[in-house]
C-alpha cells in the first residue's frame, strides 16, 4: 500500500488498512526517512540566498510526527501486553555532520521526541526507544557516499531489523526511552537515559516524581472505589450507602496530598525570592 507519510491523510489510511486487515496494531515501527535534499551551507556570497530545502524535515521529522500520534491513538485501543513505538533516529542525532545538516537536525528532533513521549507513553503501558545506526547499507545513502565510505564497516539491515525488535520487545520497562547503538558492524549498544539532577533540573525533578506519584494514588482510588461500588451494587444496592462515605475518604486523601505537594512547592519558592 502506498503512503506519504508527509501527508496526515496518508498515514491515517495506513493505520485504518492495518486496522482493518490485522485486528489491531501492537508495534509501530517510523522507519521512514531520507537523506539530505538540497545544500544548506555553504552560501554563494554573491547571490542572496534562497529558501533551502525542506524535505528532509518534512519525511524524518513530521513524517515520524505524524506516525507517533497515529500511533499512541491506535495503541490505546490495543488489548496486547505488547506495544511500541521505536523511531530510527541516527548517529547524526548525537553528532554534527558539515554537510548533512538539515539531516542532522531532523534526527536530532527524532531523540527529542522519544524523550519527550517516553513518561506519558510509560501510563498507556506503550514502550518507546529510538535506533542509533551508523551508516547503514541501504538506499538512503547516494552512489557518492558509498564511495567515500568505501572500506568504512557499515550496519547491517538484519541489525538493525534485530536492535528494532529487541528495545521493542524487551519486558523490563525501565529500559523504555532508551536510546540503542549500532556504531559500526559490531555489538548493539543500549545507552542509558541521561538524567540532569543539580540546581533547578533537580528542583524539576523532585516535583515531577511528586506530582507523578500524587496522581499514580488518585488513579488507584478511583479504581478500587469503582471495583467496590461494582462488587456492593451486585451484592445488594442497599448497602452501596455504607461503601461510599470509604471511597469520598479514600479520594480526599489523595487529593490533598495532590494539593498539598504543590502548595509546599509554591511557598519554598516564594521563600527562595
Amino acid at each position: 500500500m502506498h503512503c506519504d507519510v508527509t501527508k496526515w491523510e496518508s498515514q491515517t489510511k495506513l493505520f485504518e488498512h492495518a486496522i482493518g486487515t490485522f485486528g489491531s496494531v501492537d508495534i509501530v515501527v517510523a522507519n521512514a526517512g531520507i537523506y539530505e535534499t538540497g545544500i544548506f551551507l555553504p552560501l554563494d556570497d554573491d547571490d542572496a540566498p534562497s529558501a533551502p530545502n525542506l524535505k528532509t524535515l518534512e519525511v524524518n521529522t513530521n513524517g515520524v510526527i505524524y506516525t507517533t500520534r497515529l500511533a499512541v491513538h491506535y495503541l490505546r485501543k490495543s488489548n496486547s501486553d505488547l506495544k511500541a513505538v521505536i523511531l530510527l533516529g541516527s548517529m547524526a542525532s548525537w553528532i554534527g555532520a558539515p554537510s548533512l545538516q538539515i539531516y542532522a537536525a531532523s534526527k536530532h528532533a527524532v531523540l527529542g521526541l522519544m524523550r519527550g513521549i517516553d513518561p506519558t507513553l510509560r501510563q498507556y503501558g506503550i514502550r518507546t526507544a529510538t535506533i542509533h545506526p551508523w551508516y547503514a547499507d541501504t538506499n538512503i545513502l547516494p552512489i557518492s557516499a558509498k564511495i567515500l565510505l568505501a572500506g568504512v564497516p557499515l550496519a547491517s539491515v538484519p541489525r538493525v531489523a534485530g536492535a528494532i525488535l529487541c528495545s521493542a520487545t524487551d519486558p523490563d520497562m525501565e529500559t523504555s526511552g532508551s536510546a540503542w547503538t549500532l556504531l559500526d558492524h559490531g555489538p548493539v549498544m543500549r545507552l542509558e537515559k541521561e538524567i540532569l539532577k543539580e540546581g533547578v533540573y533537580g528542583i524539576m525533578d523532585a516535583r515531577n516524581k511528586r506530582i507523578a506519584g500524587s496522581i499514580s494514588g488518585i488513579r488507584l482510588t478511583l479504581a478500587t472505589t469503582r471495583d467496590l461500588l461494582k462488587i456492593v451494587y451486585k451484592a445488594n444496592i442497599s448497602k452501596m450507602l455504607c461503601i461510599l462515605p470509604i471511597a469520598m475518604v479514600l479520594f480526599r486523601a489523595d487529593t490533598r496530598r495532590f494539593l498539598s505537594g504543590w502548595w509546599i512547592e509554591a511557598r519554598n519558592a516564594i521563600g527562595r525570592i
